[in-house]
């Protein structure tokens, strides 16, 4: 549906609904609609109605994966998926879902696997071939994914997902301007259609950042912005990091059981996106008894699952308060269990998982001798990085930059409460003293983790690993200065978040 006509479309829809209540047409339209404006409940609801009636709909299953895979629930959306293949094995779009979910998951192989399959069926298929091309980028082998994307953009073919792909590659290519313009094309042809424009903004930011027209680039990174849907209530997001800090108080820990797992292998990197996670991990997993498992998506599971697995209707993070030595050495060695099918060797398996965070009370109860490395980064130089990403719903703070400021506030009294508090030993690493002196951080970072020095970390960017962060591309290059203290070339735009750090005390207030 083009913008415009889907509330149109709503009404039709539900009309229809009154005179013909198990209408399969119209459960998948008003599923559609929903997705599209980010009601996920709604949709999903409406999509379960049509598999009702029609359980064999591949398309609804597709759709449900889909949603939620965007909201990191990847084993639901695995099954969805795969159900979607169990009923139609030429399912191209249950392939393509599959890929995508596989790169998050850092299961390259059967991401690159996925995207064959559907090319097998549909060997024309752009996204599959865009999907293909993304997979090689990322595992840095530039000439392969150029050999998939740049014969379609030579002939002229207008397609999104191959516009993207050629934003990333075009900076070793040499063809930025080239780019610039068939992004910009792209947006002509768009017209009222909403579909991926917001990728197609992001992409123009970046590149014309890249170019140094700094005016520009915010320009389409706040159109990108704009056409999501500012769900995020900066009031409860406060309300819920207050309870998580009244629950995990000083007189909660002295008394709180403690798991008997003995394991140092986890080693957790935390802090805001784009505060030098990524890099961190790079340079840990260039030791050679080091494993970089990326974003291990099991802790938001496990807090899901608590209530259930205790017995008890209380939510996170009142659940914690029903926790035993035995709830904890299970919940340890499940996750210990995650990490043994990435890597079974490795002396340390570092998890960067954006959330966790907001779950160290619980991670210091499951692994008395976990270590937990925290980056941190200028706010603004952190908060605008972030408003320049094409995020999904789970960080639905990021698309406002005066909500950016109010969740990096919390973000930062949470920690601050953690590094308080609890007995685990917590690192503070900060992104700038990286770029200054690589050499002097690397060795604090291995010396913390308690490994022997090895000279090649600081090579960390001939490291041949995937990385399926926003931040993959950085890892494979040499150190470099130019994301310190950016901020200031947008200086004259960001002034809303600037003012909401300043009122949560993230940031100084200015002087005279």
């Amino acid at each position: 549906c083009n913008l415009g006509k889907l509330e149109e479309a709503e009404r039709e829809f539900k009309q229809l609904l009154e005179s013909e209540s198990e209408s399969l047409e119209a459960f998948m339209g008003l599923g559609r609609i929903y997705q599209a404006w980010d009601k996920l409940e709604l949709a999903i609801n409406y999509f379960r109605k049509a598999l009702d009636i029609n359980p064999q709909l591949g398309d609804a299953h597709c759709h449900l994966g889909r949603i939620y895979l965007n909201q990191a629930q990847m084993d639901e959306a695995e099954k969805a998926y795969r159900k979607a293949l169990q009923f139609n094995p030429s399912n191209v779009q249950a392939y393509m879902g599959l890929g995508y979910l596989n790169m998050i998951m850092n299961r390259i192989p059967e991401a690159k696997a996925a995207f064959q399959e559907a090319l097998v069926i549909q060997p024309d298929n752009l996204d599959a071939i865009s999907g293909q091309a993304q997979v090689y980028e990322q595992l840095g082998d530039v000439e392969a994914a150029s050999v998939q994307v740049m014969p379609f953009i030579e002939r002229g073919v207008r397609h999104i997902d191959l516009g993207i792909m050629f934003s990333k590659l075009c900076r070793h290519l040499g063809l930025c301007e080239k780019a610039v313009d068939y992004l910009e094309e792209l947006l002509i042809e768009a017209k009222g259609s909403v579909a991926k424009v917001d990728k197609v903004h992001y992409a123009l930011g970046k590149l014309y950042d890249h170019l140094e027209d700094y005016d520009m680039a915010f320009s389409h990174y706040q159109q990108a912005n704009s056409l999501k849907v500012d769900s995020f209530n900066s009031v409860e997001h406060t309300a819920c990091i207050d309870e998580l800090i009244k629950v995990c108080d000083w007189n909660f820990f002295v008394s709180a059981p403690r798991s008997t797992q003995s394991s140092v292998r986890p080693v957790f990197i935390v802090g805001m996106p784009r505060s030098g996670t990524t890099l961190t991990e790079q340079i840990l997993a260039s030791h050679p008894d080091v494993f970089g498992a990326g974003e291990i998506i099991v802790f938001p599971t496990i807090i899901r699952d608590l209530p259930k697995l205790l017995g008890s209707g209380a939510a996170y993070p009142e659940s914690l308060r029903k926790l035993s030595t035995g709830i904890l050495d299970s919940l340890s060695e499940t996750y210990l269990a995650e990490i043994g099918k990435l890597d079974a060797n490795a002396a340390r398996a570092t998890d960067k998982t954006l959330a966790n965070f907001l779950y160290l009370g619980l991670i210091s109860l499951m692994f008395p001798n976990a270590k937990v490395i925290h980056c941190v980064r200028d706010p603004r130089d952190t908060c605008l990085s972030i408003y320049f990403q094409n995020f999904d719903e789970s960080h639905a703070y990021a698309t406002r930059l005066e909500n950016l400021g109010s969740y990096y506030c919390e973000y930062k009294k949470l920690m601050d409460h953690w590094k308080g508090l609890l007995d685990i030993p917590i690192l503070d690493v900060q992104y700038e003293d990286i770029v200054s002196d690589q050499e002097k951080m690397s060795r604090k970072l291995i010396e913390f983790v308690g490994l022997p020095w090895d000279e090649r970390v600081l090579r960390f960017y001939e490291t041949k690993r995937s990385v399926v962060t926003a931040s993959y591309d950085q890892v494979r290059q040499r150190i470099y200065t130019k994301s310190t203290q950016r901020w200031k070339n947008y200086e004259k735009h960001i002034g809303p978040l600037s003012k909401a750090l300043r009122q949560g005390k993230a940031l100084l207030p200015e002087v005279g």
